[in-house]
């Protein structure tokens, strides 16, 4: 809707997936599925040991699908780094994008804690990868 500012929330977690392929397109297809019927749009960052993902949509409807995020069994220690409202969608074009974050070979876990760098880096991902999923 015209003048509806979107709520945006940065977190991480740790990964109790590993680097299982079927378990990571499952998480996916649900989220793709979960984020288009709510309006939601972001992108996953996945490695082995854990996840970044930013959320963009409208307060209640982000806010549920984190909640639903923080009991599943599939990520453990989950930390917000920035949470609020935003001018705009920065991931607006993907219900849910996914990028492997072993393509960034300086990234540690649990990453930075600097949401700035993250979101930078997520961009840096994506342009790398046009054929990213989850539009």
């Amino acid at each position: 809707m015209p003048g509806t500012r979107v709520f945006r929330l940065i977190y991480t977690s740790r990964s109790r997936i590993g680097g299982e392929a079927a378990a990571l397109a499952s998480i996916l297809a649900t989220a793709r599925a979960n984020n288009a019927a709510a309006g939601v749009t972001g992108v996953l960052l996945h490695t082995p040991d854990g996840f970044a993902q930013v959320l963009e949509g409208s307060l209640s409807a982000v806010g549920a699908t984190f909640e639903r995020i923080q009991n599943d069994p599939r990520h453990g220690e989950v930390a917000v780094l920035e949470a609020g409202p935003a001018d705009a969608r920065l991931f607006g074009g993907w219900t849910m994008a996914a990028v492997d974050g072993t393509a960034a070979p300086d990234l540690a876990w649990p990453v930075a804690a600097d949401p700035a760098a993250l979101l930078a880096l997520l961009h840096g991902l994506l342009a790398a990868s046009p054929d990213a999923a989850g539009r």
